[in-house]
């Protein structure tokens, strides 16, 4: 294969299959998303520490957003009362 430019080389969508030499890094980031566990990367500048914490983001399942009111509870005053909406259901 002849690369003339940049444009000869297909670059991945995911930002984690971009990561290159970081194998084992990147099976724990996919590891840990799965699990919806945390990761601690300890390293020096420029060992690709944010881009994989980028791609871990991605990976991880959206989750729905939703709006919580906080109410004095006049009973049990350590004990506040709270209701919680999902964000679609609060809009109307």
């Amino acid at each position: 294969m002849e690369i003339t430019s940049t444009k000869d080389i297909e670059v991945p969508k995911k930002l984690i299959e971009q990561v290159i030499g970081q194998e084992h890094a990147v099976e724990v980031v996919k590891k840990a998303a799965n699990q919806r566990r945390h990761v601690m990367m300890l390293g020096i500048p420029g060992t690709g520490k944010s881009m994989l914490a980028k791609a871990m983001a991605e990976l991880l399942p959206k989750e729905e957003l939703q709006d919580v009111l906080i109410y004095h509870n006049q009973r049990i005053r350590i004990l506040p009362r709270y209701e919680s909406f999902l964000r679609e259901k609060a809009k109307r």
